[in-house]
């Protein structure tokens, strides 16, 4: 799955993160361009990402994620969550991985 035109911060954050969920999921650099950002054309330095995994290892990260946020929230009292919740700290980490891979899939 290549996902054009994202902050090479972006690529990283990701990289890291799907690592520590996912280890089997590879998200590679393609091409990234300094010159936009160094001549001021753009706000950051645009880069665009593969990312290789089955349908069913993506869905397997999302589904995960999405367990974070439902366990987050998942409490007792109906309160909200503590901060020291540790589904909570995960939803926290992990949670804007869902939006981004599921409005770019």
């Amino acid at each position: 799955m290549i996902i054009k035109e994202i902050s090479i911060e972006k690529y990283q954050k990701l990289k890291d993160q799907i690592k520590e969920l996912k280890p089997e999921i590879e998200v590679n650099l393609l091409e990234k361009d300094t010159n936009l950002f160094k001549l001021g054309f753009s706000d950051y330095t645009p880069c665009d990402i593969d990312i290789k995994a089955t349908k069913e290892q993506l869905d397997d990260l999302l589904d995960m994620i999405l367990m974070f946020e439902i366990d987050a929230y998942d409490t007792s009292d109906d309160d909200e969550p503590t901060e020291i919740d540790e589904s909570y700290i995960n939803y926290q980490r992990y949670g804007w991985i869902y939006n981004f891979l599921y409005y770019n899939l």
